[in-house]
């Protein structure tokens, strides 16, 4: 059922009951918990129980009464991968999972991917075929503007090989049978170790096996899994499970993880996937290594696609990290296997033969080669914490300097320059950093070096406050002394002494004057939340196009003077919080007691409420 775009009546019906089940046990934490799969399955916060309902709840409405809409879904999906792969004769996608005998199955596995782009099932027998005719909701979404992706292939996931090499007698259930075709060898190889992961799992199950989800960006949980681990109590680190579209506090079940809970809180092993692509090396190296644990035999994982004939291994390394690989790996504590010990966990012949014809590579000639990064402690590490590093001052500040101008290759002009090109301004259209990303970075390795750090952090803003690398790094300074301040990394003289500084320059709060300057006891730093007054007509320039020709648009503040022009100030400020819904508000205004609520329309960018955006601001 999970494998295949359309189901037989059997299998369809046998979903719908199950789902249903599931939606009526998720209705509370405490029913969920009592259930046959309570101990089993845990969840980490309410929000995502309630998330996982709704996903229940629509399997079990468009079983029934959506099979049209899904059926032109579908459609869409193949119609899209047409447009992808319109010039591609052969598929290599799956030839990784048939290594180490990858080309002795191109044949079968183009030919099994496309049945399962023309049939939505790998069912070789067309009477079996025939009979599945029921639209699978799993592989659909509430949300229409979410499509199939264009390669996807239930073979994928296997270890395909064992359809190809020469197997013992005593190797069930991998043995596959001389009478069948290559194609059904295949299918079978993938079926018996579906079959074998599956056994594997009932009896671990029986064995007090927890499996944790949660459902939101990756940064709200490392943040507050770390905020849980330093505070051993708090469940929540003020984070909202999303910045894109919703203001859902993160707060982490008191059960599983309040006071003398057990929910683990530090990993041996943490594979983040292709997370790397999309969220920024430095950033997700940042949040996550403080949660992996102080021991040898630790590890985290990485996986990233390099363009061949653009980037080095070297050099790909030292882009992932934002600088020099093996000293950035000693601030973050952690460095990677490959490099040191000049070793691949994947076959280089094998990533060479699939690379050239990767999907949508035909129009630019270039194919990407596969690598997965295993990052782990550096072998001096022992006990619980590693050993600080020492610096000098100035030679920190050197470096870090050198960090933060290499996460902004969008602000140098002559770095976009010199190698312009359409990957390069693929590459760039999308910034992964802020000034925020990069304070996160300076919390860790305040922690990870010996020196005077006061005297670091005032050399490094030396730097960066005389610099004319970055072109806009003067429109971004407010953000960096803000967060420098809200993380504790270090205080300029306006957050240090801000009522002094506020007594200086002759703001001091005047009762019954309208504005912020009758508020009394201003902090040093506020959240400005601007109400976006377009139309929404306005937005669907965004929600209605073409993703292909939109793209992902990146969205950030900008705060100035009325006067305009040359002549006036202009601050940015680019970590922003999104979201949608009906605004009330309660309290004084200008006063620490003013909130705003926000009803969230869960509609989101396809509702009709407005756009509402928040940022922190230095008072």
């Amino acid at each position: 059922m999970y494998y295949h775009v359309f189901l037989d009546q059997a299998c369809h019906d046998r979903l719908q009951k199950q789902t249903k089940k599931l939606h009526d046990l998720s209705a509370s934490l405490e029913t969920w918990r009592t259930s046959e799969y309570g101990k089993l399955i845990r969840f980490c916060d309410n929000g995502t129980l309630s998330r996982v309902a709704k996903v229940w709840a629509f399997y079990v409405s468009a079983a029934v009464e959506r099979q049209s809409w899904m059926k032109k879904t579908f459609k869409a999906a193949i119609e899209t991968r047409k447009w992808v792969l319109d010039s591609k004769l052969l598929s290599t996608t799956g030839l990784r999972s048939a290594t180490p005998t990858g080309m002795l199955a191109v044949k079968e596995l183009t030919a099994l991917h496309q049945r399962f782009w023309n049939h939505g099932t790998l069912h070789l027998d067309s009477a079996t075929r025939s009979q599945a005719t029921y639209a699978n909701p799993m592989f659909v979404s509430p949300d229409a503007t979410i499509k199939l992706h264009y390669g996807i292939d239930p073979l994928l996931g296997f270890h395909l090989a064992t359809a190809y090499v020469p197997l013992t007698p005593d190797s069930p259930p991998f043995r596959k049978h001389s009478k069948e075709s290559k194609m059904e060898r295949v299918i079978a190889a993938a079926k018996a170790e579906f079959s074998a992961w599956s056994d594997s799992f009932r009896r671990r199950g029986q064995k007090g096996l927890t499996l944790r989800f949660f459902v939101g960006d990756v940064f709200p949980l490392c943040y507050t899994l770390q905020h849980r681990r330093a505070t051993a109590s708090s469940t929540s680190g003020s984070w909202y499970r999303s910045r894109h579209n919703t203001a859902d506090p993160l707060v982490l079940v008191d059960d599983d993880y309040g006071t003398g809970s057990t929910a683990p809180v530090s990993f041996n092993v943490i594979d983040t996937s292709n997370l790397l692509d999309h969220v920024g090396g430095l950033n997700l190296l940042t949040a996550v290594s403080p949660l992996l644990s102080n021991d040898a035999s630790s590890s985290l994982y990485t996986e990233t696609p390099v363009r061949q004939g653009t980037h080095s291994d070297q050099e790909h390394l030292d882009q992932l990290v934002g600088g020099h690989l093996s000293t950035i790996s000693l601030l973050l504590d952690l460095f990677p296997i490959e490099y040191w010990i000049n070793t691949s966990p994947s076959s280089v012949g094998d990533e060479e033969l699939v690379s050239p014809a990767r999907p949508g590579e035909t129009r630019t000639g270039k194919g990407q080669r596969f690598a997965r990064i295993t990052w782990k402690r550096p072998p001096c590490s022992s006990g619980s914490a590693m050993a600080r590093l020492h610096m000098a001052e100035t030679d920190l500040a050197a470096l870090l300097y050198r960090i933060y101008v290499d996460m902004f290759p969008t602000e140098q002009l002559a770095r976009m320059m010199a190698n312009l090109n359409i990957d390069t301004i693929q590459s760039l259209s999308l910034p992964s950093y802020t000034r925020a990303s990069f304070v996160a970075f300076l919390c860790l390795v305040k922690g990870r070096v010996a020196t005077n750090w006061e005297d670091a952090m005032e050399a490094l803003l030396s730097r960066i406050e005389s610099s004319t690398t970055l072109m806009t790094g003067r429109n971004y300074l407010q953000e960096l002394y803000l967060y420098l301040h809200l993380l504790h990394v270090h205080s300029v003289g306006t957050f240090d002494d801000f009522s002094n500084f506020r007594a200086r320059w002759g703001i001091e709060p005047r009762q019954g004057t309208p504005g912020l300057v009758s508020w009394q006891d201003m902090p040093p730093s506020l959240c400005l939340t601007l109400l976006v007054k377009v139309l929404r007509s306005a937005l669907r320039v965004f929600t209605d196009s073409d993703p292909k020709e939109v793209g992902t648009t990146p969205v950030q503040a900008v705060v100035g003077d009325s006067s305009g022009g040359l002549t006036g100030w202009l601050n940015v400020f680019a970590a922003v919080q999104l979201v949608f819904g009906k605004l009330s508000t309660s309290g004084a205004h200008f006063s620490n007691d003013f909130k705003l609520h926000i009803e969230e329309d869960p509609r989101a960018w396809h509702g009709d409420g407005p756009l509402y955006v928040s940022f922190k601001v230095p008072s």
